[in-house]
């Protein structure tokens, strides 16, 4: 089907306006498949949801530089770290903040390019499920690192999950630096 063709089709279904309205018969006719499939369009309220919080995360982007942090690590795997990649290749870092590093990979060179000054890095663990094995085994070992040299893991670890995972539940018993909870 060629674009001219495509797009048509997606007017005369009127697919913006339908799924604005979150009319999940766009993807599917079967019902139980159609529940499933709204139960995942709350990104739709995302930049809403997020414009609301902003002074919030910027206060807390604040004291993290205020504090020393020199590096902000990102352990996240999937839909947890593309998009924060993404927002870093278009913005970059700027001057006098934290750089940014992202780490979706648990291969080994990977990992020990990422382990050094520990003592001015924060690790951001970020996972909807809170289940995701890699970025769960990073935290573990760059916690063990940090405490081999002295420092409090969870004073430099920050969780991104979903409430009420096992995730959530561990950082809070654990009094992590920060917890962020997205809408389910």
């Amino acid at each position: 089907m060629s674009v001219a063709a495509s797009k048509q089709q997606l007017q005369d279904s009127q697919f913006v306006r339908r799924l604005w309205a979150r009319d999940a018969s766009l993807w599917s006719h079967d019902l139980s498949i159609q529940t499933a499939i709204r139960e995942r369009l709350g990104w739709l309220d995302a930049p809403e949801w997020t414009q609301a919080r902003v002074n919030e995360i910027r206060g807390f982007a604040t004291s993290i530089r205020d504090a020393g942090v020199r590096r902000v690590i990102l352990l996240g795997m999937g839909g947890s770290s593309l998009a924060p990649e993404v927002l870093h290749r278009i913005l970059g870092t700027r001057e006098g903040w934290p750089a940014f590093t992202m780490l979706d990979s648990t291969d080994p060179a990977a990992v020990r390019a990422v382990d050094h000054d520990l003592d001015r890095s924060v690790f951001i663990l970020a996972s909807k499920s809170g289940s995701t094995i890699e970025p769960n085994v990073l935290a573990a070992y760059f916690g063990s690192r940090l405490e081999a040299l002295g420092l409090s893991a969870s004073d430099r670890l920050i969780v991104i999950t979903d409430p009420n995972t096992a995730l959530h539940e561990r950082a809070v018993t654990r009094r992590v630096r920060r917890v962020f909870l997205n809408p389910t």
